[in-house]
């Protein structure tokens, strides 16, 4: 039997040819033929290539033969010889260029170009169709799908070759809106949906004016579970969401404004549930939404946002692909992308020895972070040797691979005893020795918050003991048991959101605060939890509900909360620890290693 997985394209797609004449002279050559035609359905891929070659040949004028020529290209292909399918291809289009079926042999030209050398050579081939509709539809299905792997230039550049093409406008103009907010072309994305008459229903291309108001919602969205509360109203065991919550309470509480509500849903961590309470009429009158925290709620949110034009904010992630597809999504963090690119900045400012190593975590945010640094510190000639995941159950792979070594020869030891002996050993000593050798890497990026990744690169490092630059993300010193004295000594720098900096003025006295109320320190996620709500509060009372547009045309307020043209926090800082305290490096001016 055929594989399932070529019915649909062999039989509905490709085998669209003519009827045969039956009454061919030749009977031998239809029986190998026919054969032949079997070998394939069968999926004998090397067979049936070998056996539509030997019908091939010019010596036959037999009316199956342009058909032999054809198969033989389909057999080569999905034998895996895809070079060779699309030189008997064209071939076929040379040597029987007024065969009835000569659209089948573009449309198989263009597949083969697209896959192997990208839309301009395939779009040369889908514009010779223009005669069969059944044909003339595949090649618009084998378009749309190459044309969603292509690139925003690839497009742009595309579209001026073939400036007639709606699939291909409408194509290029999901690609522009899919693209962060502040690096979308609002007025090219409206001029292609007039141009090309799109469906404006598919583009939220629009923000309103500000919007200004006497009283402002916002809606909280977590899974706080408040039936598991105990008959005294309190929770047995704090979660994140939780210590989220209590964050965004001190936060109303410190803002003391009469023009700020705060609506509660309980999303309990459930699709479901999240699906309920966005049905509910007074979701698509709300201000603003803060939260939800997994990833299933999080695509409901967003898209339901998007849809109805309403910001929402997530307090919690640094994954900057949330931004990618909505105006209207929002990071109170410093997302990833920006963390790589701003970290990569002040490293390549600093370091004279251009050669790095790069480590990065699980997350989507940490692949994100790290693939942004690289892409950041090589356009400044450095030299990145090693760039690897690191997965939770194997930290310790940092450790192995910067500290494994090779026995060689141990040259001093040699002079040695050939000084002492007058002549070389029998045996020559051996030593170990650093595959990767000392002082050869300038720094090591870490792109993770993960303690463990940490404490493993550190413990390298010591190791070798060579002059190697350790730069991390997160707060690595806010930790149990993080190291604080190895990390001083070492002079580990360490990039971070302002927000995220617990040791900060601001965030000192925010703690005092819930010492006093629930005299228990709080955690990190409390810490989110407030300034994601301070920033959508600050933000409303401030530019309104469509608050992106004060900050695109007025700018920045306050500095802990910079979104000048961005959806994501840009006040990051770099910072390492200098007798205990956190030291901000950009007010130091570090100087090169």
């Amino acid at each position: 039997m055929i594989p399932d997985r070529l019915k649909s394209f062999l039989l509905a797609c490709f085998l669209l040819l003519s009827a045969l004449v039956v009454n061919a002279q030749d009977a031998a050559y239809k029986q190998r033929y026919d054969q032949a035609r079997q070998l394939l359905e069968e999926g004998n891929y090397a067979l049936a290539s070998e056996s539509f070659k030997s019908l091939t040949s010019s010596q036959y004028s037999n009316p199956y033969v342009p058909y032999a020529n054809y198969f033989y290209g389909v057999s080569a292909y999905y034998n895996g010889y895809k070079p060779l399918a699309r030189d008997i291809f064209l071939q076929l289009e040379t040597k029987f260029a007024e065969w009835d079926n000569i659209e089948e042999v573009y449309l198989w030209e263009a597949k083969i170009a697209f896959e192997t050398s990208g839309v301009f050579k395939g779009m040369l081939y889908t514009s010779k169709i223009n005669k069969s509709e059944s044909l003339i539809a595949l090649s618009q299905s084998l378009k749309a799908h190459y044309f969603k792997m292509a690139s925003v230039e690839e497009l742009s550049s595309l579209i001026k070759t073939y400036p007639d093409d709606k699939l291909l406008a409408e194509s290029l103009t999901h690609k522009l809106n899919q693209l962060p907010f502040e690096q979308k072309d609002i007025a090219l994305i409206d001029s292609l949906i007039n141009q090309y008459s799109l469906d404006k229903a598919e583009f939220t291309t629009e923000i309103h004016p500000d919007v200004f108001k006497d009283n402002y919602t916002i809606g909280v969205m977590l899974p706080l579970f408040v039936d598991r509360m105990s008959a005294s109203g309190v929770y047995l065991q704090k979660t994140l969401a939780v210590h989220l919550f209590e964050g965004m309470q001190m936060a109303l509480e410190d803002l003391n404004s009469e023009n700020i509500n705060m609506v509660v849903f309980d999303t309990k961590r459930n699709a479901d549930t999240t699906a309920a309470i966005l049905a509910q009429q007074q979701l698509k009158n709300i201000d603003g939404i803060i939260g939800p925290l997994y990833p299933g709620p999080v695509a409901q949110v967003n898209s339901f946002c998007y849809d109805n034009k309403i910001n929402f904010v997530n307090p919690v992630t640094h994954n900057s692909d949330l931004l990618s597809s909505s105006p209207f999504a929002f990071l109170s963090r410093t997302g990833a992308a920006t963390a790589g690119t701003k970290m990569a900045e002040y490293v390549s400012s600093q370091m004279s020895n251009k050669t790095a190593a790069i480590y990065y975590g699980t997350s989507t945010g940490d692949s994100i972070m790290a693939y942004n640094y690289k892409s950041r510190i090589e356009e400044d000639s450095f030299q990145v040797i090693i760039i690897r995941e690191i997965g939770r159950d194997n930290p310790r792979a940092i450790f192995d691979e910067l500290t494994a070594s090779k026995e060689v020869v141990d040259s001093v030891e040699l002079r040695r005893i050939i000084r002492k002996e007058g002549r070389a050993p029998r045996f020559l000593p051996l030593t170990d020795s650093l595959i990767i050798q000392p002082d050869s890497i300038g720094h090591i990026f870490v792109a993770s918050d993960n303690s463990v990744m940490s404490a493993e690169t550190m413990s390298a490092i010591n190791s070798r003991a060579d002059s190697t630059q350790i730069v991390g993300y997160g707060g690595w010193y806010n930790e149990a048991n993080a190291g604080l004295q190895t990390m001083e000594e070492m002079g580990v720098w360490l990039g971070l959101s302002q927000t995220d900096d617990l040791n900060s003025a601001q965030n000192s006295r925010i703690r005092q605060q819930y010492l006093r109320k629930y005299h228990d320190q709080p955690s990190e996620y409390f810490f989110m939890g407030y300034h994601s709500m301070m920033f959508m509060a600050k933000s409303l009372l401030k530019y309104g509900v469509y608050f992106q547009n004060g900050y695109l045309e007025k700018g920045n307020f306050d500095k802990l909360y910079q979104f000048s043209g961005a959806q994501d926090n840009q006040a990051f800082n770099v910072v390492k620890l200098l007798d205990g305290k956190v030291k901000i490096l950009a007010d130091e001016g570090q100087q090169e290693k």
